[in-house]
């Protein structure tokens, strides 16, 4: 049983959330998970690892871990709840819980963290998640033509999950499919790639944009191609590819993943926060080349973020992208004098973040 190194934070105490700091301490979630989700007693736990934080001080604390059971991966969702609602939360998970036939048992309840367990495909919210597992076909339906296997690429509990969609004989992701809680959630993404595809499209020398190849609002589904991009040496004028570790920061969470997507799909390795403090928690431990950050977050301003990366010595020569809304000489400065290499004003032109990442 090996559960990978990550120190929970030192954080003040949290009244509302009791069980904050057991929930993300790598030892004692392994151990907690065995116990409560293995169906013929303790489950055997050969890896752990903490994905995606949510944390709303006083209120909740959503966890993914990603554990290994005998080989096989599995993503376990948590979630806290104040005032004793843990329980009648987990009495209705039960009733709408589908059992997924392996060693894990599909929902749990730890009493003394206040906290519920879903495993994957299980969700509180996400009614149609089950749609993205390899042994349907609703993608290969929506999509008029088969996928060999989907593979998760993104989850975020209760709100969304995205899955690459395999073709057999290319061996590679030929789209990308994303279902949502919220139905509204479904219409704004489609408006938003619809509206970048329409604006760029396939006509821009240097960036390929996605297009939305199906939607489905039974299914609360939006699948987007998957497109290849690469960079042009100025040297020799050989394509080449210029991968780099990219952190999103952005509370506007349409706005993060779509700009997520567009750099996936340029291949870059892509992180996203969706609050200053959670920006600033996933800067340490993953260590990303380049940050693209909002300024405008209710939590931790994009200044504030920058102003401490800067003060850490990994984050000195970590490149800092400000995006935001005010655009006066002004706002020029003071994100300059935060830390910030650069400053693009929204709208974002995609050719100009891309020359920025692949300079």
């Amino acid at each position: 049983m090996r559960a990978t190194a990550v120190r929970a934070p030192l954080l003040a105490p949290d009244p509302g959330v009791p069980g904050r700091d057991v929930l993300l301490d790598a030892g004692q979630m392994t151990d907690r998970l065995s116990r409560l989700l293995g169906r013929d007693g303790p489950a055997g736990i050969d890896r752990y690892a903490r994905g995606r934080a949510k944390y709303k001080v006083g209120e909740s604390l959503r966890v993914v871990h990603e554990i290994e059971v005998d080989g096989a991966s599995w993503i376990v969702a948590s979630r806290t709840f104040p005032d004793g609602r843990s329980e009648r939360v987990y009495e209705r998970a039960l009733a709408e819980t589908r059992e997924n036939g392996g060693p894990l048992r599909g929902v749990a309840h730890d009493p003394d963290l206040h906290a519920v367990f879903w495993t994957f495909p299980n969700d509180r919210k996400i009614a149609t998640l089950p749609a993205l597992l390899p042994a349907t076909d609703t993608v290969s339906a929506l999509l008029g033509r088969p996928i060999a296997r989907t593979v998760l690429a993104a989850y975020a509990p209760e709100k969304s999950a995205t899955a690459a969609c395999f073709d057999e004989l290319l061996g590679r992701p030929v789209a990308y499919a994303k279902v949502f809680a919220d139905p509204d959630e479904l219409h704004a993404s489609h408006r938003a790639h619809t509206a970048v595809f329409d604006g760029i499209g396939a006509s821009h020398s240097a960036l390929r944009v996605p297009a939305v190849l199906a939607s489905s609002v039974d299914d609360r589904m939006l699948i987007v191609e998957a497109s290849m991009c690469a960079s042009v040496d100025s040297k020799d004028g050989t394509i080449t590819s210029k991968p780099r570790r990219v952190l999103v920061a952005d509370d506007n969470q349409d706005s993060a993943t779509t700009l997520g997507l567009l750099l996936k799909q340029s291949g870059h390795e892509v992180h996203l926060a969706h609050s200053g403090a959670e920006a600033l928690a996933l800067a340490k431990q993953v260590r990303p080349d380049i940050g693209v950050f909002d300024i405008g977050m209710p939590d931790l301003s994009g200044y504030t973020v920058a102003e401490r990366i800067r003060h850490e010595a990994w984050g000195k020569e970590m490149t800092l992208i400000a995006v935001t809304g005010w655009g006066q000489e002004s706002d020029r400065r003071r994100a300059f004098a935060s830390g910030f290499d650069h400053h693009l004003t929204k709208p974002i032109d995609p050719a100009s973040l891309d020359a920025l990442l692949s300079s």
